[in-house]
């Protein structure tokens, strides 16, 4: 009798882990939600034609899930300051600095929530947003 309370015990035991097994499962499907690799991409090349001041990133609005990579051009010679308003962006001590062909991934729902600024007028960046795929 002892055997079969134990064994009855393990099945209840396993029955739980593969209950939790199946809502992991189900939670890691879901999370994919039909999506298939994006179709199209939205990139543009944006400048600054004046040195140490910021211009706003054009509006692009950046699918939920995905991010904007924006990249320094290859052929600066100074620095970019990337932050998300005017005043940060022109403030060396808190954007965020890229040198030439350096790049960088944010989380943003438009890019448009972007400023950069750079220290040689002419300079700039070029950016990068995937667009969402069909479902499934």
């Amino acid at each position: 009798m002892e055997d079969l309370d134990a064994l009855k015990g393990s099945i209840d035991a396993l029955s739980v882990a593969i209950a939790k097994l199946t809502t992991s499962v189900d939670l890691l499907i879901s999370k994919d939600d039909g999506k298939l690799n994006p179709e199209t991409v939205a990139t543009k090349q944006e400048l600054c034609p004046v040195a140490l001041t910021a211009v706003r990133l054009s509006k692009t609005v950046v699918p939920y899930g995905y991010h904007v990579e924006i990249k320094a051009l290859s052929t600066n010679t100074g620095l970019i300051y990337v932050s998300n308003s005017k005043p940060m962006a022109e403030d060396t001590t808190m954007a965020f600095e890229l040198d030439a062909s350096e790049n960088v991934k944010l989380d943003v729902a438009n890019v448009d929530e972007l400023w950069i600024m750079a220290t040689v007028g002419g300079e700039g960046v070029s950016w990068i947003v995937e667009q969402e795929g069909p479902k499934r």
